[in-house]
């Protein structure tokens, strides 16, 4: 039965059993804990809280249902280690917990210094860590908009939304697709080396690298990078699509900063608007299907195409490398005076609608 006392396994446990810790108190385990045998499973009651300060080896589950706090760097191994209550380093400071195997996230995890899960991660509640969360299994989200605050959040493998918004406190380094995902904001760094699927925005704060050639789509709602957005190194093409119900108005892309003046991109195609504030050098090319807020000059190597109105809200140059611009729609001047010039080579110039009415 339950008892309010409290309970400390200070020597080493071991063998093929389940192992259950039922109190309301405090129960401390500082012994080894299944280090030459694995227990079977091990649970603890929903009263009280566990301090755990070594690693733990279970052959199947373990679930922790009362608040537990960690101490040290530790491995916890099992199929599925499960906390239904909250989950707190001892004072964020060396406080690394390893999930060998699957989490179950459902209490908020806070002040600790790292964490890495080797297997799937469910995420049922926030997670708060002074450096990084590395998850290298697929990743779903649920029962709510989530925020994830480290130094640095990768996503190795697969991150499911399950309709839910995430925030990312720090930075994000995507290596697998993000598909589902109602909103995504990230206050540090992107590096964006999969596709990522939203129903509604994009915000990406600071520096953003795109590593690999990726789409990133919307249902008719807005992508802002706050920074710079770069290639990796190798030219990169970023896809952006913000037409994806088909129907009603499209979203808008918004560049604060300069794209790729450290690292060139490949292609950008945008199905949706451009509201440019900074310049695209160093493209291969830019087609936009949408409205075009041209506030900055555009360098590629090959064509430019803007399929629907352009305002032109700046002195600026369209330049390509004897490579064709195309104007589908109206072409307009923001304010009286601002001058548009084009450098072409010996590409066209096509102008299809009324310019400066």
């Amino acid at each position: 039965g339950n008892t309010a006392g409290a309970i400390t396994l200070g020597g080493t446990v071991n063998g093929g059993y389940s192992l259950t810790v039922n109190t309301t108190g405090t129960t401390t385990l500082s012994g080894d804990i299944g280090g030459n045998t694995a227990l079977t499973t091990l649970t603890t009651n929903t009263g009280g809280t566990t301090v755990i300060s070594v690693d733990i080896e279970t052959s199947s589950t373990q679930t922790y249902n009362d608040a537990v706090t960690i101490n040290g760097t530790l491995d916890f191994t099992g199929s599925t280690v499960q906390f239904a209550n909250t989950l707190a380093g001892d004072d964020g400071s060396g406080d690394n917990l390893t999930i060998s195997g699957a989490l179950d996230l459902d209490g908020a995890a806070t002040s600790l210094t790292s964490l890495t899960v080797e297997g799937t991660s469910n995420l049922g509640a926030d997670v708060t860590t002074s450096g990084t969360q590395t998850y290298t299994s697929g990743v779903t989200l649920s029962g709510g908009d989530r925020t994830l605050t480290a130094s640095t959040v990768n996503f190795v493998d697969t991150l499911a939304g399950g309709t839910n918004g995430l925030t990312i406190t720090g930075n994000l380094d995507l290596d697998g697709a993000a598909t589902n995902l109602s909103t995504l904001a990230v206050s540090g760094t992107s590096n964006l080396g999969a596709d990522v699927t939203t129903s509604s925005t994009q915000t990406y704060s600071d520096d953003t690298t795109i590593s690999n050639n990726i789409t990133l789509t919307t249902t008719d709602s807005n992508i802002t990078f706050g920074s710079t957005v770069d290639g990796d190194g190798t030219a990169r093409d970023l896809t952006i699509d913000m037409d994806n119900s088909g129907e009603g108005a499209d979203g808008t892309v918004q560049f604060i900063n300069t794209v790729g003046a450290n690292d060139d991109l490949d292609v950008i195609d945008i199905t949706g608007n451009l509201n440019l504030d900074a310049a695209i050098n160093n493209t291969t090319s830019l087609s936009v299907s949408g409205t075009s807020n041209l506030g900055a000059s555009v360098t590629t190597s090959s064509t430019q195409t803007y399929s629907g109105d352009a305002t032109i809200s700046n002195d600026i140059i369209l330049t390509t490398t004897n490579s064709n611009v195309s104007f589908g729609a109206t072409t307009n001047a923001g304010t009286a005076g601002d001058t548009l010039t084009i450098a072409a080579g010996s590409g066209d110039v096509t102008f299809t609608g009324a310019v400066g009415g």
